[in-house]
């Protein structure tokens, strides 16, 4: 799946409880943020509409879908850092950053 990135256009992130302490997850999220890094500027959205996928940028919209869902503190980013969900210190501080941004995205409400 990780190798469909270069065609996709939007990473839709499903927020909901236990997610962010789901290392497959997160080794997702660490994939996804790589690959932007790698195709020039990840914040960047003014080449998303190109029809060409090797300038697409991709995009992230975060949903949340579980009314349990709680928004991480500082305790949970601190953690993180240290232990990286148990893939060590230098996962973790990325892992964190990554989340940090992901999270401050306007999560969109789940409607039917």
């Amino acid at each position: 799946a990780l190798a469909t990135l270069h065609y996709a256009s939007y990473v839709v992130v499903i927020l909901s409880r236990g997610l962010l302490r789901d290392p497959c997850f997160a080794k997702i999220m660490m994939a996804v943020f790589s690959h932007k890094a790698n195709s020039g500027n990840p914040r960047s959205m003014t080449r998303s509409m190109s029809s060409r996928a090797s300038e697409r940028d991709l995009n992230l919209v975060t949903v949340i879908a579980d009314t349990r869902f709680e928004f991480p503190g500082a305790d949970f980013y601190g953690e993180i850092s240290v232990y990286g969900l148990g893939m060590g210190r230098e996962f973790g501080q990325k892992l964190e950053k990554i989340y940090r941004y992901l999270l401050q995205l306007l999560a969109l409400p789940l409607t039917p």
